[in-house]
């Protein structure tokens, strides 16, 4: 028996999902679940960083009030294989930086999902997808809940949006393969404390120990806390010997002394990435996907929360519009996908010739010489890399790394 029917559910509590659910709230759809097999606040394996796209999906969402609590990032620092450092600070007198605030999942995560949820979301955390059937022009979902209790439920749905995660099992469930391993990474992260002041900074280490275009990060939380990880490919990482948390802690030992890692908060993580897109529309069977369900990661940056809240407004939007006119959500779908892959496949495509090409410890030694030597050149690498906008194109951009000294 269906305890509850719902116009929209979104499997998946995350950015991604969590975005779709407010952005259909906002336009007044009130029939929608949110389902999570976690209940939140709950921590979550990432670097944490919130960059411009994100950040233009908090303010359209109108939850930027969260970005009040977090100062932006002042500096910004890569450090080549050799040792070669390459900075550059917002000061008064410079360009500003693109924007960039570091959230711990932790909260970023929880703040939006008690959006949703105080704009009339249906709140389904703690409640586990155990099976999902689209029968009779409607999905069938069972659930149980997480934890001491051993309850179970069933929901009915018209559409069924898939943002839950690297392993999605929507996906699964909708016949998708996931990424195969060479359109794979994997990453672990850490907190950290340091015993003397941090500058608010990302600092990106392209340390031999890892293979490119993997590297290794630390961004600021606050004045004496960091997070701390390392990132590589799938394929790389299967390569060599050290484990994640032996790479975690070789880089550690760059940081110095004054660092010292949580070893407890120490999480790894799958990431899919955008080179390997499934589809993202599913409309025979009302469904689609956003997120890391739908491997939107930057192949090069290996960042995934601003695409997959760009995806999550989009396609919450269009199917709040659908049902505003009483049309189709299976047409809704169709044109999300359209718009997304308009918007972001060129950048995805480029993203993932770049981290083809940065693979050599020679050029990536001359970005960074670049990025030292002429201010303008980093500027529009930085953008290039955090937000895919420069006025650059990515020719130019190979072209100044491999000319330089």
């Amino acid at each position: 028996m269906v305890d509850s029917h719902f116009s929209v559910a979104v499997i998946g509590g995350g950015p991604a999902g969590a975005s779709a659910a407010n952005a259909m709230c906002l336009r007044d759809v009130r029939d929608v679940a949110l389902i999570d097999r976690a209940h939140f606040p709950r921590e979550k394996a990432c670097g944490d960083g919130i960059t411009g796209r994100a950040i233009d999906v908090i303010q359209a969402l109108e939850l930027d009030q969260i970005l009040t609590s977090y100062p932006s990032n002042k500096k910004l620092v890569m450090i080549a294989p050799s040792g070669v450092q390459a900075a550059i600070e917002a000061t008064d007198t410079e360009p500003p930086l693109p924007p960039f605030y570091v959230i711990p999942r932790r909260v970023f995560d929880a703040y939006l999902v008690r959006a949703a949820v105080s704009r009339g979301c249906a709140d389904l955390t703690g409640w586990n997808l155990e099976h999902a059937e689209r029968r009779n022009d409607r999905w069938e979902l069972d659930l149980s809940a997480t934890g001491s209790k051993r309850e179970q439920r069933r929901v009915s749905a018209d559409f069924l949006i898939g943002a839950d995660g690297a392993m999605s099992r929507v996906r699964r469930i909708l016949g998708l393969a996931l990424n195969s391993d060479a359109h794979t990474a994997i990453a672990i992260r850490a907190y950290a404390t340091s015993s003397s002041p941090l500058t608010q900074q990302l600092r990106f280490d392209l340390i031999k120990e890892i293979h490119r275009p993997g590297y290794a990060w630390m961004f600021t939380i606050a004045s004496q806390a960091g997070n701390v990880g390392v990132a590589s490919m799938l394929l790389s990482y299967k390569l060599q010997t050290r484990h994640l948390r032996d790479l975690l802690d070789v880089y550690a030992s760059y940081l110095g002394e004054d660092f010292t890692l949580d070893s407890a908060s120490a999480l790894s993580a799958i990431l899919p990435l955008a080179s390997q897109l499934p589809r993202l529309a599913i409309p025979e069977r009302s469904a689609a996907l956003v997120g890391d369900a739908a491997s939107m990661i930057n192949p090069v940056n290996f960042e995934g929360i601003s695409y997959g809240m760009a995806a999550g407004l989009l396609l919450g939007s269009l199917l709040a519009d659908a049902m505003a006119r009483r049309s189709s959500l299976s047409e809704a779908a169709v044109l999300y996908e359209k718009e997304f892959r308009a918007q972001f496949a060129a950048h995805f495509r480029n993203s993932f010739l770049l981290s083809k090409i940065v693979r050599p410890q020679l050029f990536v030694e001359r970005i960074v010489r670049a990025c030292l030597r002429n201010r303008s050149f980093f500027r529009a690498y930085i953008n290039l890399i955090l937000s895919g906008k420069s006025k650059m194109s990515l020719v130019r951009l190979l072209l100044d790394g491999l000319v330089s000294p």
